[in-house]
């Protein structure tokens, strides 16, 4: 059986005290950014470094992901004792209930050095199962904005729009004399009182409506949005030109279906993923029009176009992200969370829950920000040879006080139905 090696106290040491006495420390990549504001080429630049520093862990976790099944929807199966994954100092941590079957991750992870393992108590599957039941039985009497399996914490988070001591008494009231899970021999008190279960203050999640991918779209309707990026749309065994985009604001019928890219007609809305429980918010575009030429292009900063050369179906927390919207320009950003379920808000007063999202921590930029108009915008990350990888489709942003987060679609929502031009 294969362990990854822990370095010891000793050996932790040694190479502190190093480091500590060589001079070029000064300018490792991996020292922290300095708080002076730098040009924003020079932040391009180090935010470009920092990302490729994260580049083994991004490509173990894509072979992590191998393991997982996917379900008809396209949702991923996980094994039953995997307990979530994340970036933490470039290596990715690997989160398993029981190191028995070790050896079974070691087939795919073997081969990098950044893959360490830790034992969590709870599974993916365990808390996911608790996490649903909770909302299920408590969303009439809780205004809630999303909710999602904490990995790092091995624990369930439900953020609230209302004074969050008494969405806690609530819960503990309404599941009293409920048990939420054959794995977990705890009452709904004790899960709340201990952490299993956390309640925070949530943002309202502002969805943001308003070929290059960044580029603004509008429908006949007067909608205006963002493209994510061109491709080719699968549906029913036959391929189809069009751009992928967010699915809220989205129609299939109708004046509101006739799509315009830079006041000429592109084409129509062709599938739209956006109802209560969907699986990701996104749309795909059909292309009908000869005058478009499709590219792999998508906007950057003011040093120009991105060449997306590949994709990943989800990059794990702690991933330095860039985006851009058509209104808020190009910002970055950290992944926080995989598999938040967001609760979006109707103005009839429907509910729609979209489920597998991901969250993403704004860092500031002096250039842009996310701004409302930028729904459907790409989100990519450096992938050192000279290229980007395309990761999702912006989705919302929601104001948590000084905390801006934004919302985005992981490809592996939608990569069944659409696959992005990569040449």
């Amino acid at each position: 059986m294969k362990f990854k090696k822990m370095m010891s106290f000793f050996a932790m040491v040694c190479v502190l005290i190093t480091f500590v006495f060589t001079p070029w420390y000064v300018s490792a990549v991996q020292e922290n950014i300095s708080d002076e504001i730098l040009g924003e080429e020079e932040e391009l630049v180090l935010w470009k470094k920092k990302m490729q520093m994260q580049e083994d862990a991004i490509r173990a976790y894509s072979e992590l992901r191998s393991l997982f099944g996917v379900s008809e929807l396209g949702m991923d199966i996980f094994p039953d004792n995997y307990a979530g994954a994340w970036i933490e100092d470039n290596n990715l941590i690997v989160g398993l209930t029981s190191f028995d079957s070790v050896e079974k991750y070691d087939v795919v992870l073997g081969k990098f050095n950044c893959v360490q393992y830790v034992k969590k108590q709870y599974s993916l599957n365990q808390l996911y199962t608790i996490c649903d039941s909770v909302y299920d039985q408590v969303k009439e009497d809780i205004d809630m904005s999303s909710f999602y399996v904490h990995v790092m914490g091995n624990n369930i988070v439900y953020e609230v729009l209302e004074e969050k001591d008494a969405a806690e008494q609530k819960i503990k009231t309404k599941l009293s004399t409920s048990r939420l899970s054959p794995f977990v021999d705890k009452d709904i008190t004790t899960m709340v009182d201990e952490g299993l279960i956390t309640v925070v203050e949530g943002g309202e999640i502002s969805e943001q409506i308003s070929v290059y991918g960044g580029g603004e779209f509008s429908s006949k309707d007067g909608r205006e949005g963002t493209i994510g990026i061109c491709g080719i749309i699968h549906e029913s065994g036959n391929d189809y030109p069009g751009f992928i985009t967010c699915g809220h604001g989205m129609t299939v019928e109708g004046d509101g279906s006739i799509i315009s890219v830079s006041g000429q007609e592109y084409g129509n809305t062709f599938l739209t993923m956006y109802y209560d429980y969907c699986y990701g918010d996104w749309s795909a575009v059909r292309k009908t029009s000869n005058v478009f030429t499709q590219t792999n292009k998508v906007y950057g900063s003011q040093s120009g176009l991105r060449n997306i050369s590949g994709t990943k179906d989800e990059v794990p927390p702690g991933t330095f992200i860039l985006k851009y919207g058509f209104v808020g320009k190009y910002c970055r950003g950290t992944v926080e969370e995989n598999n938040a379920t967001a609760i979006n808000r109707l103005p009839n007063g429907t509910i729609i829950r979209v489920t597998g999202m991901s969250k993403a921590v704004l860092e500031s930029n002096p250039e842009g920000t996310s701004e409302e108009g930028d729904s459907g915008g790409p989100y990519y990350i450096n992938n050192g040879m000279g290229g980007y990888t395309f990761v999702g489709v912006h989705a919302g942003l929601d104001n948590l006080g000084s905390n801006k987060r934004l919302w985005f679609t992981p490809y592996k929502c939608f990569k069944t139905w659409f696959t992005p031009k990569t040449n």
